[in-house]
């Protein structure tokens, strides 16, 4: 899993205090350690999800799961606030990418 802002402002700042010694970028198996025993609600509990109904939900809310029941390895790649975000190039480069395209978005019932 990679390092993210995790939507709960106090509790990142404790987490990046702890891995501010980290090698950049750190890799390590979470197993049984601090980041495994960390909750599930802690690490997900701001993600929501809409269902087809319109009804949002917070499906790790209140989970008794930990991050090391879900993910093997965390991957630090520095403070999340450092971060920069790049928009995706969803140009087709040919026609055969084109036609690709337009398919997907056919399934989806959404114009290209």
């Amino acid at each position: 899993m990679p390092h993210q802002d995790i939507g709960f402002p106090e509790k990142l700042a404790e987490m990046e205090a702890r891995l501010a010694s980290w090698p950049v970028p750190g890799l390590a198996p979470v197993g049984t350690t601090w980041l495994g025993k960390l909750s599930a609600t802690t690490m997900f509990g701001a993600a929501e999800v809409i269902r087809p109904n319109g009804t949002v939900t917070r499906p790790f809310a209140g989970s008794s799961l930990t991050l090391g029941d879900m993910v093997d390895a965390y991957l630090y790649l520095g403070p999340s606030a450092a971060y920069t975000w790049s928009e995706p190039n969803l140009t087709p480069v040919d026609d055969e990418d084109r036609a690709e395209v337009e398919r997907r978005a056919g399934l989806l019932g959404e114009p290209m």
